[in-house]
């Protein structure tokens, strides 16, 4: 794909530099001096200069006329000259009055350096010259910059938010995730961006879908595997790190620190030559940090890392990780890592006889929820003859990467295996978790459970099966079953941790039963029991969400999703807990009423599916975000998916799929079949004692089917209502009553209810409702209101949303806007006008029409409906 690549992201040091060389610079300055590293832009900028400002001559340093005298101004001077003629004198001439461009300045001879010092000294030329961050500059270069004749202009790396303006001004539309994986990768360095960006283009890596360009569906999170082309790695070897070809003894250096790093320089110096290490440092290829007691080397920049890995022969490889292996076995491998970093290393190196160690880096990698190394350790460990605890190792890293099938067989043949008890347990709680999270084969489930149980006498072993089974109960949605179970395992003490591992179960089976206050509690009690680890945290992070949504409160819920992220960054590769993340952000987005953003993480979510149960909530939240959005043939293409998932067994998730389906079907015109399934999911999450999906499920009938609707499930809605806990319930509950009675003040009054607790769409449709019912002046105000909080819902489309059709924006001239605007910021008369030019009086006129217009007697009221 040809891919026309903008010069973008350097507008202001353009301006200043075209302010310098015309005289408009700082006081005394002749010109500018660009700094940057190899890539930074530097050739690009001299480029869009010179394209503002014709007729600038350009010049080059290169190795090639460094020792040549006056070499890199022969381009002004003469092609044939008599060999008596004086060179300076004539480049002088060329040159005086002039202004000119030098890239690479840093590698003028010193006879061309000291003539253009002389004449912009003297005034008789303006300069733009490049140099490369951190290379030596000709002497005469290097006055011109201490003395201030020239404006020294750094150009630094790009910012993500830069490289995502790039990336769209030279692509158009391109996922979050694809532009922070490019980020990274090119550290803001635009050379490398641009590379890596139509790299990504033309392998297939990046695709445009649905006008938006991302990772392929099933790509992995985090960098590309092996995909440094040719032109990549040449372009980072001899332009951006300058070691190329030349220098073999260099480039081995640069490999070690690529598969070691982060390494101990006192590893690394007994390995190679102190001054090689010396020359990579120098050079900017490595980076030394004091980390304690320590000192390590890494690449100075990621892609160093990648093209020596990728470029790095197989044997030289090994021969290079073998040599790591006795390194840090020499020193004693007592570092925390050394575990995990070694067991690397023999596998790499073809050190695979031994399975202690291979099974220690596994369980190191597991521990850090690496789940890919894990999975690759416990397989070697496995192989080389590790036995069950390998086996089981690997069917959890297996099970955990969300390959359940694998997990299975391996579960399978390991059955015939000695086992301890605790190993026989555990290898029936894995076998559970896979064959019900990822199979959804619940009865083999519940079976492996029963015959592991009934073949141990431990009471803590049988406890830990009993609380899986509690796990295997709720997922299935029968929380009240679930409820009953974890009761008689918590009245038998156990440690602290297994109790709040249990608490965490529990408190999701309160939240989904309509008692989000006691999962509240729950959530407190289980952080307190629990330590710090990742295995217990995260799902006491999902616990708590669960709480905080089914209590009304989308700020907590915010809260416990961005605390569940902000654990996983800390981590390795742990997919189904990365995926879930988008099902976490992508709810609360899309009960925010902002189904354009909440579209896009739920397809960030399918884009990484797997066959676990979050399938099912990303193609369902993704179906309803769209139907919101006012795209019926996405939206019926997303349901239709999630129903092909969850067709085999449901489970409690495939919920958030019931309650998108009457909003496809009114995305699909047909409003009255909407309101017959928004209450036939009612019956269903009645039927399976979720009363909180009910609850949602009785507002959208009313929401979907106005006053008619309303009346219809108004009773109900009361009784379910008063059983379920917190401020949602409340609300929706006196949403509906006012849709059903034609209360005004009821509907406005569930608004502003509605809108303190974050939910906009719900606002929205109840101020509009008002609008529709309340007298005159209220119904202005209210009319005004909720095309304001409807502005606010990014991606929905009123034709979608029945309580929003017809609802038109405020009847305000331009002037009228632009004065009360300011008005509802808390603009004085006096102030509005001397901003806009105009007298107080004129002002208060107009102030006077928009009260009128909007039916709202004053300021106040002004800025409640008004209010950004």
């Amino acid at each position: 794909m040809v891919v026309c690549w903008p010069f973008h992201g350097r507008a202001a040091e353009v301006i200043r530099a075209r302010a310098a060389l015309t005289g408009r610079g700082p006081a005394g300055t002749r010109g500018v001096l660009l700094v940057g590293a190899a890539g930074a832009g530097k050739s690009w900028l001299i480029d869009e200069v010179r394209r503002t400002l014709p007729e600038l001559p350009l010049l080059e340093g290169s190795e090639g006329t460094r020792t040549v005298p006056l070499g890199a101004l022969a381009p002004l001077l003469p092609e044939r000259m008599d060999p008596g003629t004086n060179r300076w004198r004539c480049a002088a001439e060329a040159l005086t009055g002039a202004v000119v461009c030098v890239d690479d300045a840093h590698l003028l001879d010193p006879m061309s350096a000291a003539l253009l010092q002389r004449l912009v000294h003297d005034g008789e030329l303006g300069l733009l010259a490049a140099v490369r961050t951190g290379a030596a500059m000709p002497d005469g270069l290097r006055r011109l910059s201490e003395d201030r004749f020239l404006d020294r202009l750094e150009l630094a790396p790009f910012t993500p938010a830069e490289t995502s303006a790039l990336l769209g001004a030279a692509l158009g539309a391109v996922s979050e995730a694809a532009t922070a994986r490019l980020h990274e990768r090119s550290r803001g360095n635009p050379l490398l961006l641009r590379e890596l960006a139509l790299t990504a283009v033309d392998s297939g890596e990046l695709r445009l879908e649905d006008g938006q360009w991302g990772a392929p569906p099933g790509t992995p999170p985090g960098p590309p595997a092996a995909r440094i082309t040719d032109r990549v790695a040449d372009l980072v070897e001899n332009r951006i790190g300058g070691y190329g070809q030349d220098r073999p003894q260099l480039r081995e250096v640069l490999e070690l620190v690529a598969l070691g790093q982060p390494l101990e320089l006192s590893l690394l110096l007994g390995l190679v030559d102190v001054r090689l290490v010396e020359e990579a440092e120098d050079r900017g290829l490595l980076t030394l940090a004091d980390e304690g007691r320590r000192t390590y080397v890494r690449t100075a920049h990621p892609l160093y890392a990648e093209v020596a890995t990728a470029r790095c022969p197989r044997l030289r490889g090994r021969r290079h990780h073998r040599a790591l292996v006795r390194a840090v076995e020499a020193a004693g491998a007592r570092r925390a890592g050394d575990a995990l970093r070694l067991a690397e290393w023999r596998l790499a190196g073809g050190l695979t006889e031994d399975p202690v160690p291979l099974l220690a880096g596994a369980r190191a990698a597991w521990a850090a929820y690496d789940t890919a190394s894990a999975v690759r350790l416990a397989s070697a460990a496995r192989d080389a003859g590790g036995g069950t605890e390998a086996a089981l190792l690997l069917a959890e890293a297996l099970s955990w990467a969300e390959r359940y099938e694998e997990a299975e067989r391996v579960l399978r043949e390991c059955a015939g295996l000695a086992m301890s008890d605790v190993q026989r347990i555990r290898h029936a709680v894995l076998r559970a978790h896979g064959l019900s999270w990822g199979l959804r084969s619940f009865a083999d489930a519940e079976r492996a459970l029963d015959e592991a149980e009934s073949a141990v006498n431990d009471p803590a072993l049988r406890w830990e099966a009993g609380a899986r089974r509690v796990a295997l109960v709720g997922a299935q949605g029968d929380f009240t079953a679930a409820l009953g179970l974890a009761g008689r395992l918590l009245a038998r003490p156990v440690e602290p941790r297994r109790t709040g591992a249990l608490l965490t179960t529990t408190a999701v089976a309160h939240a989904y039963t309509g008692r989000p206050e006691e999962a509240r509690r729950e959530v407190a009690r289980a952080a307190a029991l629990l330590g710090r680890e990742p295995a217990e945290v995260l799902p006491l992070r999902l616990a708590e969400f669960a709480a905080e949504f089914w209590a009304g409160s989308l700020d907590g819920a915010d809260r416990a999703a961005d605390a569940f992220a902000e654990l996983l960054r800390r981590r390795g590769d742990w997919p189904v807990a990365e995926r879930s993340v988008d099902a976490l952000y992508g709810a609360v987005l899309l009960w925010r009423g902002r189904p354009g953003p909440a579209l896009a993480r739920f397809r960030a979510g399918i884009a990484a599916r797997g066959p676990g149960y979050y399938d099912t909530s990303h193609l369902g939240g993704a179906a309803h975000a769209a139907a919101l959005a006012g795209d019926a043939a996405r939206a019926e293409s997303h349901l239709a998916a999630a129903d092909r998932g969850s067709a085999a067994v449901p489970v409690v998730f495939d919920q958030w799929t019931e309650l998108a389906r009457p909003w496809v079907a009114a995305a699909g015109g047909r409003v009255t079949r909407a309101v017959e399934l928004a209450r036939g999911v009612a019956d269903g999450a009645r039927a399976a004692a979720l009363p909180g999906f009910e609850l949602l499920a009785l507002h959208d009938a009313a929401r979907l089917g106005g006053t008619g609707g309303a009346r219809s499930v108004a009773a109900r809605m009361r009784e379910v209502a008063a059983a379920h806990q917190g401020a949602l319930a409340a609300v929706c509950a006196a949403h509906v009553a006012a849709l059903a009675g034609r209360s005004g003040t009821g509907l406005w009054e569930a608004a502003q209810e509605f809108e303190r607790l974050g939910y906009g769409l719900f606002a929205a449709e109840a101020a509009a409702g008002a609008a529709r019912i309340a007298p005159g002046a209220a119904a202005r105000a209210a009319a005004a209101r909720a095309h304001m909080l409807a502005a606010r819902c990014a991606g929905v489309s009123a034709a979608a949303v029945p309580a929003l059709a017809g609802l038109a924006a405020p009847a305000l001239t331009p002037r009228e806007r632009e004065i009360a605007a300011l008005a509802a910021q808390g603009l004085a008369s006096r102030a509005i006008a001397d901003r806009l030019i105009l007298s107080p009086r004129t002002v208060d006129n107009h102030l006077t029409s928009i009260y009128a217009k909007l039916g709202i007697p004053g300021r106040t009221d002004l800025a409640a409906v008004l209010a950004p």
